[in-house]
């Protein structure tokens, strides 16, 4: 017993060796092995303050980073993107002053727009592009850090999606052309274009959304107590899954770029009005269109007065009505009866599951239900209405086909062309199914039995 206790530490005591000094060990290898060489080694030169390129020029500002000539704010999202890249380019070897001599600098270094400057928060690093090697991937690259100055062959060593032949990969431009690209990145590729931009410096939720278009009255949605105004039909049910969708989509609400800030350039009129409420206070967001081409739509927003350009799925969010909120069917699941009435003739049938198989079966003697239709109708019963409807006056639009009944009371199954309504007569309101061709389940009683 001794001696097996005695295995057991042993044992453990090697694992133990293992983990700490071959496993971590490797780790740690492997992470030196992937700063190694970088030209941007964010552990040594601390917090970014800000950095400078040919057409743009971003600092930071409190905890934001800013587009400096024109004072917006910037993307870190992108800011993130763009250091990404950058940490990819490693230094294969620093050229001798012997042959730094020899270089003819101009024809190495050619442009004067190829130059980044950054500013960290424990040093100053400038990279000035020079040319390719035309023997593989590799480029001319002067670094600049403090008083240092080295001309350096680098290298890209990140990945890249590409197609170009094997035996050429090794001296392909596409890595060089794409960090080449970064020098001449512009401030419309910084620029933040997030709606709520102004919210996102901490921890906020939205509140209530209230929507006023042109296509249906104004509606409110309360996402906190996940209720509607107008409410929920007695009958029916609030979507929380929709309303989680519609709190995703306006909080992550971005525009593609900035419209033009001259309110006078846009119609009089707004076509939508969206009044958002968060944690961090109260939004007011426009829907707008210019006058010379109404293709186009813009949100104007009230935090920031600026006028976003968006896409058609932004636009609908400006679209809709509140029973894209509302669960638009009355049956969730199979219910455990179903009675039908044509004319004078009631039949009931109970349904159930056996062995995983759906099966109505008939309270008359004799009689067999058809599995399949009756399956079509409660399907029907289940799946989402196109819309709902109110207003005594809707019945005399239909014709009235058969009473269905399970169990919250008599139903109206009526028809007209290209639309089924299952209709509560009680409470003059139902739920309206649209189709093509022929209806997608039984009008009559030999539809349904045999």
């Amino acid at each position: 017993m001794k001696q097996n206790i005695l295995l057991l530490i042993t044992a453990t005591l090697l694992a133990t060796f293992t983990y700490f000094y071959q496993e971590v060990g490797d780790k740690e290898k492997k992470h030196v092995k992937e700063i190694e060489g970088r030209v941007l080694d964010p552990e040594a030169l601390g917090e970014l303050i800000g950095f400078s390129l040919a057409h743009v020029d971003v600092a930071k500002q409190g905890g934001q980073y800013l587009v400096t000539n024109s004072g917006q704010f910037a993307d870190e999202r992108k800011i993130e993107t763009f250091m990404q890249l950058l940490s990819g380019i490693k230094i294969k070897r620093k050229l001798k002053e012997s042959e730094v001599l020899k270089l003819d600098k101009k024809e190495i270094f050619p442009s004067k727009e190829e130059v980044m400057t950054f500013i960290f928060s424990k040093a100053k690093v400038i990279f000035r592009l020079g040319k390719k090697l035309s023997f593989d991937r590799t480029f001319y690259m002067e670094v600049e850090n403090g008083q240092k100055r080295d001309i350096v062959i680098a290298f890209d060593s990140s990945s890249l999606d590409g197609v170009y032949q094997k035996n050429e990969a090794h001296r392909a431009e596409h890595h060089y052309k794409r960090f080449r690209s970064l020098f001449y990145l512009n401030s419309n590729y910084f620029l933040d274009y997030r709606i709520f931009k102004s919210w996102m410096q901490s921890k906020w939720s939205l509140k209530t959304i209230e929507l006023n278009n042109s296509r249906n009255k104004v509606f409110k949605v309360d996402l906190t107590a996940a209720q509607t105004s107008p409410p929920v039909p007695k009958r029916l049910k609030v979507n929380r899954s929709k309303m989680k969708e519609l709190e995703r989509q306006l909080a992550s609400l971005e525009g593609k770029s900035f419209g033009p800030n001259i309110s006078e350039e846009y119609s009089e009129s707004a076509v939508a009005t969206l009044k958002v409420e968060s944690s961090k206070g109260i939004a007011l967001l426009s829907l707008r269109q210019l006058k010379k081409d109404t293709s186009q739509h813009y949100i104007h927003s009230s935090l920031d007065n600026f006028f976003y350009k968006i896409d058609d799925k932004q636009r609908d969010l400006f679209l809709g009505h509140v029973q894209l909120f509302w669960k638009l069917n009355y049956l969730q699941e199979n219910p455990e009866f179903l009675s039908l009435k044509f004319d004078t003739e009631r039949r009931r049938v109970s349904i159930s599951n056996e062995g995983g198989l759906f099966v109505a079966k008939s309270t008359t003697e004799g009689e067999v239900a058809k599995h399949l239709n009756i399956k079509k109708l409660i399907d029907l019963l289940r799946r989402p209405a196109r819309y709902w409807v109110t207003g005594q006056e809707v019945e005399s639009n239909y014709i009235k086909q058969f009473e269905l009944d399970w169990g919250q009371g008599a139903f109206y199954l009526m028809i007209r062309r290209g639309e089924l309504l299952v209709y509560d007569k009680v409470r003059h309101e139902g739920l309206v199914y649209t189709f093509n061709g022929s209806a997608p389940v039984g009008l009559v009683l030999g539809d349904y039995f045999l």
